[in-house]
Parts: structure tokens; C-alpha cells; sequence
């Protein structure tokens, strides 16, 4: 019986490692959008969201379904990106438009 003691143990120690945390996957690039408002906003892209962040604020939103482009939420706030350009929704409403992507691709955010 000491035999299937130890192969018990061994099998819950391995068990066991197979839950262990697996770190989160580096972060994306970081993008600048400039919206034909003058709004800016930077964005930087994670495996299932991004972190939105605006003069005022910084949001982490969650990559949701959608028929063409990225779609991205937190709570009534959407980012929506196709290609260079995005826009930026609050509810029903667009409250910017026309948000180009920097020209010269990737940008550090200023930042943690």
C-alpha cells in the first residue's frame, strides 16, 4: 500500500501544479489616435482588450464580438477600430470620429 500512497501524492502534487498562475501575456504596442475633433487618445493592445487612455481618464476594455473591426467595451463606453482609423462611442452616441491611428505606427504611452 506505501506504493499508491506516493503515486497518490505525486498525483495530487502534479494536479496541484497544473493550477498554478500562469502570467498574463506581455502587453501589445501602444498606438496614438488623433480624432478630427483633436481629441487624442492613446491605446495600448492586450490579447482580449486594450487600456483606453485620455487626458482624463484610463479604462481597461474588453475585446467584444463584432461583424468588421475591433470592438472594445467598458461598461457604456466603446472603442471601435478597423485598419488606421477608430472612433469612440458613449452609449448610442459617437462623441469622437474620425480617429486616425499615428502615422508612424507603434508610440510609447507616456506612462505606466
Amino acid at each position: 500500500m506505501p506504493g499508491r500512497r506516493v503515486l497518490a501524492i505525486g498525483a495530487a502534487g502534479l494536479a496541484l501544479a497544473a493550477c498554478a498562475t500562469v502570467p498574463p501575456p506581455p502587453p501589445g504596442p501602444t498606438y496614438t489616435f488623433r480624432c478630427a475633433d483633436g481629441y487624442t487618445v492613446s491605446v495600448r493592445f492586450f490579447s482580449d482588450g486594450l487600456r483606453l487612455r485620455t487626458p482624463d481618464t484610463s479604462v481597461v476594455m474588453a475585446h467584444t464580438i463584432s461583424a468588421d473591426g475591433g470592438r472594445y467595451r467598458a461598461g457604456d463606453l466603446v472603442f471601435w477600430e478597423k485598419g488606421a482609423t477608430a472612433f469612440i462611442q458613449r452609449g448610442d452616441t459617437i462623441i469622437h470620429r474620425d480617429c486616425e491611428r499615428g502615422k508612424h505606427g507603434a508610440q510609447r504611452a507616456a506612462g505606466p
